[in-house]
């Protein structure tokens, strides 16, 4: 069971943080190795699917800009993608 995040590029809160992690929430509960780079393969698919899925929910809800990138600036949020 992987836990992906993807962080959102410019925000200042973010900027120490890598940019994706993928843990493996069986091996690894408190999160403490981050998988992205050691398996590629399935961050990049994890990080297929959360671009499908922002796309297809600011389509229903009718939006051109995703919100958490417009009030990143402030508020540290991130992109999270739940459990695969």
């Amino acid at each position: 069971i992987y836990k992906f995040i993807r962080h959102v590029a410019g925000c200042p809160r973010e900027a120490s943080l890598p940019e994706k992690e993928l843990y493996d929430l069986k091996e690894d509960p408190e999160e403490t190795q981050n998988l992205a780079d050691d398996l590629p393969d399935i961050t990049l698919r994890m990080d297929k699917l959360l671009d499908e899925w922002c796309r297809e929910t600011l389509k229903k809800a009718d939006r051109s800009i995703n919100p958490m990138v417009e009030q990143c600036g402030g508020s540290g949020l991130r992109f999270r993608l739940p459990i695969w």
